[in-house]
């Protein structure tokens, strides 16, 4: 074991405008935000860090990620340069430490580069972590169609209740005490990772090529779930009366998401809420929903030729 101050340098962010006072351009500007990699926008700014890790030190603290490319670092995040050459794996492998480490510091004991720097971590590098490939990312992007000329037209929208197009059903409580890991995806109120919080024992509850919405804790969060799985008692679960694909799922699970703002902890967006409540949908010339639309339209989209 070693300090990690042995492996990096240590530095807060030099970046300190605001946001709002920024232009729109190319160079990514990394805060203490816990998603897209700590990206908060793309701006007309200079970079001044390259393959470094930054790590917030306020809002998400310790929540590190790694850049291998050119951006900029603001003053609410910790910098950590390699004191040598460092491989990507190598930096992610520090990453994923680093994280690990945050429970050692808090509001009341904030991260410092100097508290950090003292943080012991393993010296050498395991051998497994030489062992891991990276996924073809230029592929990944590539659309199920190559071409989408589907106009995104919303005045033939129609607005139909939950209860038309959906049996709504409700998951079941699970305590922690009877939880035991297995094999079958266990659907929670979270809205990260499609609902998904672990692998449990138990036999799926719901079957696969349905919905999720949450009507507690992430009110209004939903997922296309592809196979069986078990969903909490904080989850609703919706059957479709019509045939369900992946891309029509992604489709009315992104409408879903944009009527969250209705529902919170004191309205909760119970099962007898949602089958009177409303979404709209693109319709044919008959005033049905345009499944054929819904689904082109995702397929059309970068990412959709990996959606299964």
């Amino acid at each position: 074991m070693t300090n990690l101050s042995d492996i990096f340098k240590l530095e807060y962010g030099s970046f300190k405008s605001y946001i709002k006072d920024l232009e729109i351009g190319t160079i990514p500007l990394i805060t203490s935000g816990s998603k897209n990699n700590g990206v908060v926008g793309f701006y007309n700014i200079k970079p001044n860090y390259k393959s470094v890790i930054s790590v917030p030190r306020t809002g998400t603290i310790g929540h590190a990620f790694y850049h291998d490319y050119d951006c900029t670092i603001n003053t609410d995040c910790i910098v950590l340069s390699p004191r040598k050459k460092m491989k990507t794996l190598d930096a992610l492998y520090y990453t994923l430490i680093i994280r690990k480490l945050s429970v050692l510091y808090s509001y009341g004991r904030k991260i410092t580069p100097e508290r950090l720097g003292k943080a012991k971590v393993p010296s050498k590098i395991p051998k497994w972590v030489k062992k891991i490939s990276f996924p073809d990312y230029e592929k990944t992007q590539n659309a199920f169609h190559q071409k989408n000329n589907l106009m995104f037209d919303i005045s033939n929208w129609k607005t139909f209740t939950y209860e038309e197009l959906f049996d709504i059903k409700k998951g079941k409580r699970l305590t922690k005490a009877n939880i035991k890991l297995g094999d079958t995806p266990f659907i929670a109120a979270t809205e990260y990772n499609n609902g998904y919080r672990q692998f449990i024992q138990q036999a799926p509850n719901h079957e696969g090529n349905t919905i999720t919405v949450n009507y507690n804790g992430s009110v209004g969060e939903a997922f296309y779930q592809p196979i069986p799985f078990w969903a909490s008692d904080d989850v609703n679960i919706l059957y479709p009366k019509f045939e369900l694909t992946p891309y029509i799922g992604i489709f009315i699970c992104t409408i879903i998401r944009q009527e969250k703002f209705k529902f919170s902890f004191g309205r909760k967006w119970h099962s007898e809420r949602m089958k009177q409540s409303k979404i709209q949908l693109p319709t044919d010339s008959a005033g049905n929903p345009d499944w054929i639309f819904m689904e082109n339209y995702i397929k059309g989209l970068p990412f959709s030729g990996h959606i299964q």
